[in-house]
């Protein structure tokens, strides 16, 4: 018995010694050779991916941010790479069949208490995901799904919520509620390239349709209650159109410029279209005709009388593609607005309102010296002998000094003067300027049937500026009704 226990255990031994050499074998028959000097770490890893039998999946953010790393690593394994590449990074990597993921740790040190969850992310068909960006919300606890879409998450609260994120899906917040297992599916993110239409003032057509430089906003997501025309709203807005304010004066028409100055002498404004209809200027004025360059604002231009509250969308035609639809007059841009239209339904009112307060400056928000302090730096100055670089008019403390030294003054007179000069602090901020308060009101009626559809709106807006005597106020009404006469022809009135 003790001889055949022997010989078990000395074939156990040689069966485990064959195991061992098999697998070192198969080690060594997949050694690589990687050499980089100060290169980047995502290089480095696409070139292991290259020279291995092995895909890499890993997050941007995490590799990107290391450069400046040099190796020259000559037949060895794909771990020992790995080991001296991700050295003093602070990222780790696990091998799982033919796939390496690389990320960050999850620390276990002072978190006795975290637990795991894992699951597989699936697609709306049903296949796995790899390289899904998985995240407990609110930390940087992080894990990319492998290429089976299975992932395991360490968290640190079972309360919590798992945020899935992946390229060309929508971002998805799942609630953990003590589950230890949870399959995650994401859906594709719809091609908002199909539902985006745009009006070019005389048809509506679908974005993918369209060539030509064309960007659309919505009112609602530019409207603020303390601008009073849609052109001052549009600052900022349009890429590639230039809204400059001009003056700080309430109602002031800013300068638009969408296809740079394309004129010398001519107009450089773009063409406002309402509706289908072309907009003219309420006074046919051209600025170069002026003595001065900021005239233009007080007039306003032909949009100023639109109330923004009855404007649903704005277009602007940047290129010049829309000359074909518009003629020489759209050479510098054509901006299209659509006011809003009844609703088939009952009769709905509608208020929208709004009260802003700008406070205005004063000498306590700025840095300066008060009349007191001024004197004492000219006395310092006098006291250290500095010389002035020009001499001095005969204004402030340099004056009077100057009557004193020209015997002009007595002494007496002088320290008089100098002390009422200490005292003398007139807050000019307070006498020129005033607290602005910008009211806007606006109310609307709109219905309709199946036949017929009508809108109509009454706005009111005062705006009392903040330099005295700068007040602007305005009354607007619109009113519009759309008949079907038949199913072929639309009747539009307003």
């Amino acid at each position: 018995m003790r001889i055949n226990f022997k010989r078990k255990l000395g074939l156990i031994l040689i069966f485990c010694f064959v195991l061992t050499s098999v697998k070192l074998l198969g080690e060594e028959q997949n050694l690589i050779t990687i050499k980089a000097d100060n290169a980047t770490l995502e290089s480095i890893l696409k070139k292991i991916e290259v020279a291995s039998k092995y895909s890499l999946l890993y997050n941007y953010d995490d590799v990107s941010k290391f450069k400046g790393i040099s190796i020259n690593a000559i037949n060895k394994t794909v771990s020992e790479v790995l080991e001296i590449v991700l050295k003093n990074t602070g990222l780790g990597f696990r091998i799982k069949e033919n796939t390496i993921i690389i990320s960050k740790p999850v620390p276990v040190k002072n978190e006795p208490q975290n637990k795991k969850v894992s699951g597989k992310i699936l697609s709306n068909n049903g296949e796995p995901l790899a390289g899904v960006h998985v995240w407990f919300k609110g930390t940087d606890k992080g894990v990319i799904s492998d290429s089976e879409g299975f992932y395991e998450l360490s968290i640190p609260d079972d309360e919590g919520t798992i945020v899935v994120s992946f390229i060309g899906f929508t971002t998805k917040e799942v609630a953990i509620r003590k589950r230890d297992t949870i399959d995650i599916e994401l859906l594709e993110a719809v091609n908002e390239l199909n539902e985006v239409v745009v009006e070019t003032g005389y048809q509506t057509l679908s974005k993918r349709e369209l060539a030509s430089a064309i960007t659309k906003v919505d009112m609602e997501k530019i409207e603020l209650v303390s601008k009073s025309s849609v052109d001052q709203m549009l600052a900022g807005q349009i890429p590639g159109m230039m809204v400059l304010q001009t003056s700080g004066e309430p109602g002031a028409t800013p300068t638009i410029r969408i296809r740079g100055t394309s004129s010398i002498i001519g107009t450089r404004s773009p063409l406002w279209v309402l509706d289908g209809i072309i907009l003219e200027d309420q006074v046919n004025l051209d600025v170069s005709s002026l003595d001065s360059p900021d005239a233009e604002y007080l007039v306003g231009n032909a949009i100023a009388g639109v109330n923004p509250k009855d404007i649903e969308s704005i277009t602007v035609l940047k290129d010049a593609s829309a000359t074909a639809i518009y003629g020489s007059r759209a050479a510098n841009g054509v901006i299209v607005v659509t006011t809003k239209t009844g609703k088939i339904g009952k009769p709905q009112v509608s208020y929208s309102g709004g009260v802003s307060v700008s406070e205005r400056i004063g000498y306590g928000d700025l840095d300066l010296m008060n009349a007191g302090e001024r004197v004492k730096l000219s006395q310092d100055i006098i006291a250290d002998n500095i010389e002035y670089s020009r001499t001095p008019i005969s204004l402030g403390y340099e004056g009077l000094l100057l009557d004193y030294y020209n015997h002009k003054l007595s002494y007496e007179e002088f320290s008089s003067e100098v002390n009422k000069m200490i005292n003398r602090n007139t807050d000019w901020y307070d006498i020129l300027f005033k607290n602005s308060i910008t009211n806007n009101h606006s109310v609307s009626l709109s219905g309709g049937s199946d036949q017929t559809t009508y809108y109509t709106s009454l706005g009111y807006y005062k705006n009392i500026g903040t330099a005295k005597g700068s007040d602007q106020e305005k009354y607007s009404a619109l009113a519009k009704v759309n008949s079907w006469v038949s199913k072929k022809f639309m009747s539009d009135s307003s």
